[in-house]
């Protein structure tokens, strides 16, 4: 039988919790005001968030008048989030790493450290299956720390933060060769406890970008920050934002292979 994904079990209890609560709105409107100018999507525009998680974005760019569609496998977030959406939000219970959608998008987002939850043809299969839902011209962007640029510089083997309510501990190891970040956690609100794994898969930039183009996506902007910076070796994220070819379109790197 094959073995369940650490993701499908993580995502419960305390870890839900935690995620819901940690972002502030403030944050969540720098976030969309990043995303709305990396998309260059009007109003009315066709989205997909992937995965969304407790819908944060997915909201907050509904009530700015986008048709959202937002796909995640924990079953609490979507039941959250079915709740309170509106005729303007569509909600896919799923996992990115099968994502199955009809219709074209005129734009994805995958924000936050959701693409390294996959293995290595797993992620490659994840991006193929986003760029093919979007029409030609429309932008991908993918907000990621699991690159091996920033990942080797900043590596921290032990993490403790009180966070809101929550204290969080991680110990982390890095398998360089498999390329593979694991990640045992321990969340802890007053007297309830909850101990979970977590594996990231690492990427070079180079990968990631050879893999953006197998897939049709040409980046035409690689970010380190909302304010648009210039990525750098050691930065401790990176945004990169894509473009959608043409069928018969070829991206530079690959044009030059074909020399």
């Amino acid at each position: 039988m094959p073995t369940r994904p650490w993701y499908v079990g993580f995502f419960r209890g305390l870890a839900l919790e935690h995620w819901s609560e940690r972002f502030t709105e403030r944050e969540t409107a720098a976030d969309v005001a990043y995303l709305l100018g990396a998309l260059s999507a009007r109003p009315g525009a066709r989205l997909l968030d992937v995965p969304c998680g407790d819908g944060r974005h997915l909201f907050a760019l509904a009530a700015r008048g986008y048709r959202m569609t937002g796909i995640d496998i924990a079953a609490p977030y979507i039941r959250a989030i079915r709740r309170r959406a509106g005729p303007g939000v569509t909600l896919v219970r799923g996992d990115m790493a099968d994502l199955r959608l009809p219709g074209r998008f005129d734009g994805a987002y995958s924000w936050g450290n959701s693409f390294g939850y996959l293995d290595r043809a797993g992620s490659a299969e994840m991006i193929r299956r986003i760029a093919a839902t979007l029409r030609p011209g429309a932008r991908f962007v993918l907000d990621t720390s699991y690159v091996a640029e920033s990942i080797i510089p900043n590596f921290r083997p032990l993490y403790r933060a009180r966070e809101g309510r929550f204290a969080v501990t991680i110990r982390s190891t890095y398998d360089a060769r498999a390329g593979i970040v694991v990640s045992d956690y321990r969340f802890a609100a007053g007297a309830e406890t909850l101990t979970a794994q977590a594996r990231f898969s690492v990427f070079t930039l180079a990968e990631l970008s050879e893999t953006f183009a197998r897939a049709r996506l040409e980046i035409v902007a690689t970010a380190s920050d909302l304010a648009g910076r210039a990525y750098a070796l050691g930065d401790p994220r990176v945004i990169l934002v894509a473009q959608r070819l043409a069928r018969h379109a070829v991206s530079g790197r690959a044009a030059e292979k074909g020399r």
